[in-house]
């Protein structure tokens, strides 16, 4: 009688520790799903009034904005927006990062020109000055000619412009924006920068996971072993599930557990 009631003790005290240590896990991850959201509410505020700044000659930053939608990011004014939009939406696609960069000089390209001047052969009597100056990027070439005055002016890009755009994250999981830039003398804007990395984040079914052990030793009545097989499902930095374990020494014995499995460096 005393070993019956002793025994469902030890039943009812491991139900309610598995119900205990089920409550605080489940309890864990919805806090952390919330202090989430309240993150990256904060983080996207900040984000949405920074500025683009040059951290250093040709590269640029911003922090970077965080959102599931980013289709509803993209302006469908522009021609080639709504392009992409209907590509993608075609495809059924969904963007990652988007990017829109505004890019201006930074200062006009002037210097002393190369100029010589003759006499139009065409009209005898009115001077005519060639001129030419290759600022490396944009070259400029023109001519003038007087009496009547007459100008005429071509400015060409020399070399294309290369941009590199980067995405980023940091310790505190806020997204930057980086732009190099293969001209110095350009002045890079970040209109706006924002990804959608939840396309990343694993299905509800990959949490589920089979856990199986294996052992033998030495036991109090000889040579036993062990065997085991369960199911654990992924709950923010933890794995839970139940697992069914049978022993065999001298006798065969049955469990049923509760198996945690703890990620403690995971961010």
């Amino acid at each position: 009688m005393e070993q019956v009631l002793a025994n469902k003790i030890l039943k009812w005290t491991l139900v309610c520790l598995v119900g205990v240590i089920v409550t605080l896990v489940v309890v864990g991850a919805v806090q952390k799903s919330s202090y989430e959201d309240q993150r990256i509410e904060l983080q996207n505020q900040i984000a949405s009034k920074d500025k683009t700044i040059e951290i250093k000659d040709g590269l640029f930053t911003v922090l970077t904005q965080q959102n599931e939608d980013l289709m509803s990011k993209l302006n469908g004014k522009d021609a080639e927006i709504a392009n992409l939009k209907a590509e993608l939406k075609k495809k059924d696609e969904e963007l990652l990062a988007v990017t829109g960069l505004v890019i201006k000089w930074k200062k006009a390209y002037e210097d002393e020109a190369k100029a010589h001047q003759s006499i139009d052969p065409t009209t005898p009597g009115r001077d005519k000055v060639d001129f030419e100056k290759d600022f490396g990027y944009i070259g400029v070439s023109g001519y003038t000619l007087t009496n009547p005055a007459y100008a005429w002016v071509r400015v060409e890009q020399k070399r294309p412009l290369k941009l590199t755009v980067a995405v980023s994250q940091d310790e505190s999981k806020a997204w930057h924006t980086y732009v190099t830039s293969s001209e110095e003398n350009m002045e890079v804007n970040i209109e706006l920068s924002a990804v959608n990395p939840y396309i990343l984040q694993p299905k509800w079914y990959e949490g589920i996971g089979v856990t199986a052990m294996l052992g033998g030793g030495q036991s109090g009545s000889g040579i036993g072993g062990l065997a085991g097989i369960g199911l654990a499902y992924k709950i923010g930095n933890f794995d839970v599930g139940p697992s069914f374990i049978v022993t065999a020494s001298d006798r065969v014995d049955k469990y049923f557990a509760l198996t945690l499995n703890w990620h403690p460096f995971q961010r």
